[in-house]
C-alpha cells in the first residue's frame, strides 16, 4: 500500500468514499475543493492506494490556535473503503497525519466523529490510536497531542 497525494483525475473515487461517510458530492462542485486541499499549504489530503484502487484517505487543514499558540490540525475526513477495513488501512493514515503534524514544534489533532459511529468500533479505534475524548455533545471529540 502507498500513501501519496491524490491527483484530480481521481474525484469520482474520492467522492465515492466521501458518499460512505455520508457526504455526497457533486464532481463538479467538489472539485474546488478537492483543489485547494491539493495546492494549498494549509489544507491536505492523502490517499491509500493499492493495485490502483483508492482504499481510504485522510483530509485535514491546520491553523495556528488564537488562545494556545499551537499548531491545530484539524481531520476533516478519514474514511478506509467499506471492503477493506480492519487490513490497518486507517491507522497507516492517522500515523501518516501524525507524521505531517510532528513536524510543527508543538502541535494537536482534532477530529469528530459522530455519536452514530460509537457502535461501529470507530471509538475504540481512536482510543487505540492515542485519542482521547475532548468534550460530549451530539458529536463527540477525541484529540491527541503530538510533542
Amino acid at each position: 500500500m502507498h500513501i501519496r497525494t491524490p491527483n484530480t483525475n481521481e474525484i469520482e473515487n474520492i467522492c465515492d468514499l466521501l458518499c460512505q461517510l455520508g457526504y455526497k458530492q457533486s464532481l463538479e462542485s467538489f472539485k474546488d475543493t478537492l483543489n485547494l486541499y491539493i495546492q494549498s499549504p494549509n489544507y491536505g489530503v492523502l490517499i491509500a492506494v493499492e493495485n490502483e484502487i483508492i482504499k481510504g484517505l485522510i483530509a485535514y487543514s491546520s491553523s495556528t490556535m488564537f488562545v494556545r499558540g499551537k499548531t491545530r490540525f484539524w481531520i476533516e475526513a478519514l474514511i478506509v473503503d467499506s471492503a477493506f477495513r480492519k487490513q490497518g488501512i486507517g491507522k497507516a493514515l492517522l500515523k501518516q497525519m501524525e507524521n505531517i503534524a510532528s513536524r510543527s514544534a508543538h502541535s494537536i489533532i482534532d477530529l469528530v466523529s459522530g455519536i452514530s459511529r460509537a457502535d461501529t468500533g470507530t471509538y475504540d479505534f481512536y482510543r487505540k490510536m492515542g485519542y482521547k475524548l475532548s468534550g460530549n455533545s451530539r458529536k463527540t471529540y477525541f484529540r491527541k497531542e503530538i510533542i
